[in-house]
């Protein structure tokens, strides 16, 4: 008598899937390694497109700091800390009002009015933004030259 091994049903199937997994596995992480080399690759695209502009005069930064910075984002990138596409709107608003928080305190409403009330004009690649909020006061103003008088 042949007395042959027949495995169970479920036997059958935990032995297919596990095999299964042997197999994908490196189509996985060959997948994964691909997409981090296209990161990396992107990430050096960018970095030596930065860099040329700070080697060719075109920054509005000295050479160092630009060449700094090129470094620094570059390095941001490997570590995933820099966001790729448009940073949200409230978020770029809760920025900009965080700036009001570092100006003397009697001088704090005035550059929140003028962040969010103002009008801007200019750009990051000009140089800067600058808002503006013109507040109008009643009353008699002061005549330049003379001391105003007591009522």
């Amino acid at each position: 008598m042949n007395h042959a091994y027949t495995p169970s049903p479920s036997h059958r199937s935990a032995t297919v899937r596990a095999c299964a997994i042997a197999l994908l596995w490196p189509l996985a992480a060959f997948g994964a390694l691909a997409a981090g080399a296209g990161a990396e690759a992107d990430a050096q695209a960018r970095y030596k497109a930065e860099r040329a502009v700070c080697t060719d005069g075109r920054s509005q930064q000295d050479t160092q700091t630009c060449l700094k910075e090129a470094g620094a984002a570059l390095q941001a990138s490997r570590s995933g800390e820099l966001r790729k596409g448009a940073v949200p709107p409230d978020e770029l608003r809760a920025n900009r009002l965080a700036r009001c928080d570092r100006v003397p305190q009697r001088d704090r409403e005035e550059c929140r009015k003028r962040i969010t009330e103002g009008a801007r004009s200019g750009s990051v690649a000009a140089g800067g933004v600058e808002y503006r909020h013109r507040t109008i006061t009643s009353g008699d103003p002061a005549v330049p030259g003379r001391a105003a008088s007591a009522p």
